[in-house]
């Protein structure tokens, strides 16, 4: 939603890593915050911007203790960070909290059940590799969820569909959840050729509940 909120909104990103999308929000025109734990992230954001004479505020900080007024941002996000956090409950409440009532906000984190995960964490490092003996599927996904076996792996908790609805819910009933980054019907069309646009609303979603 880059066009929707130049000109001026204000717009938080937590966990700005190295303010690839920071710096799409500053040359579209918004007032970008961009906020992270790690002093590297924020030391390589300030240099982008220094590079491209970008305005932004630049920092750091605790996604579960974040400094900002209550409401103050119009759009707030986080994307690929927050599964990191050994509190998510507490790091979505934040969020929420410095979002404006009629602001919006978006937040990615990996899906515990999707096919990429079990290919690349229960059956790649799990299966093959014998961890499913030492570690659960937890323990596997917060060792091998995010990054590689020899470059090492901040602790990630990949969530459900239903564990982030039922966190989201009581901040917003307007919120939609999508899977691998595609929407419902588009995975469908991809699995079921022809027949994914028909297929009947209710076994859509009996098939969402099976996958959370």
């Amino acid at each position: 939603p880059y066009e929707k909120y130049a000109g001026g909104y204000k717009v938080l990103e937590i966990g700005c890593g190295l303010g690839t999308m920071a710096m799409n929000w500053a040359l579209n025109g918004s007032k970008i915050t961009a906020v992270d734990l790690n002093d590297v992230a924020v030391l390589m954001t300030r240099k982008r911007f220094q590079l491209l004479n970008l305005d932004g505020d630049i920092h750091r900080e605790n996604a579960n203790a974040l400094s900002f007024d209550d409401g103050e941002f119009d759009y707030t996000y986080s994307w690929g960070v927050l599964h990191h956090s050994p509190d998510l409950e507490k790091s979505i409440s934040e969020l929420m909290r410095v979002t404006k009532p009629n602001g919006e906000f978006g937040i990615m984190l990996y899906n515990r059940k999707s096919i990429l995960h079990w290919y690349m964490t229960e059956y790649i490092e799990g299966f093959l590799h014998y961890e499913r003996y030492f570690l659960n599927s937890l323990q596997l996904a917060s060792r091998y969820g995010d990054g590689g076996r020899q470059e090492g792996n901040p602790h990630t908790w990949p969530v459900t569909v239903r564990e982030i609805n039922k966190l989201i819910r009581p901040y917003s009933s307007k919120f939609r959840t999508t899977l691998l980054g595609t929407e419902l019907d588009s995975i469908f069309k991809y699995l079921i050729p022809g027949l994914g646009m028909v297929f009947p609303i209710q076994a859509k979603k009996v098939w969402l509940e099976y996958m959370d």
